[in-house]
């Protein structure tokens, strides 16, 4: 499947939170596409923090229709070589590979932006519910793999890492 990521603005972010009104948006979108409200304001919270509009707001993915059927991104700025991701795909287009091909490009974006902007950036982690197996799948399709040595403030959750080659 064609999809593409595009980056959501503030003012875009603005229209569909809190309420998730997709009404005033450019974009259609599928249905449970949007991510949970903590995603959006997190994003608002490093903006306003003044972090790098690149780490901090989200990118939907897209269909060749223009349709969003999810998203992914950072959730923050690197630290200490070191950034987390999530990714969110919409129920009707799950188990089609979105998911593993966003993550790819966002992994791309990540190396390429920390290289022209000077982060230091070897890691990329992902937070994932230890029942999650879909996920976990994806990750470990992609090159993750499990880190259960470092501590999360959960033991619902499991540790992947994805390393620069």
């Amino acid at each position: 499947m064609d999809f593409s990521l595009q980056q959501l603005s503030l003012v875009e972010l603005a229209t569909l939170f809190p309420h998730r009104d997709t009404s005033q948006s450019q974009f259609t979108f599928a249905e449970k596409a949007l991510p949970p409200n903590h995603i959006f304001s997190r994003s608002i919270a490093l903006s306003e923090e003044g972090k790098a509009l690149f780490w901090s707001m989200p990118y939907l993915m897209k269909d060749d229709e223009d349709c969003v059927i999810g998203t992914c991104g950072f959730n923050s700025e690197p630290t200490e070589g070191r950034v987390d991701i999530s990714c969110h795909v919409s129920p009707s287009y799950q188990n089609l590979g979105v998911a593993e091909d966003a993550v790819k490009q966002l992994l791309d974006k990540a190396f390429m932006y920390a290289n022209q902007t000077g982060h230091e950036l070897y890691e990329i982690r992902a937070l994932i519910p230890s029942d999650n197996l879909a996920s976990k799948k994806v990750a470990e399709k992609i090159g993750f793999v499990l880190n259960n040595d470092e501590p999360n403030d959960t033991v619902a959750l499991e540790n992947w890492c994805y390393f620069k080659k």
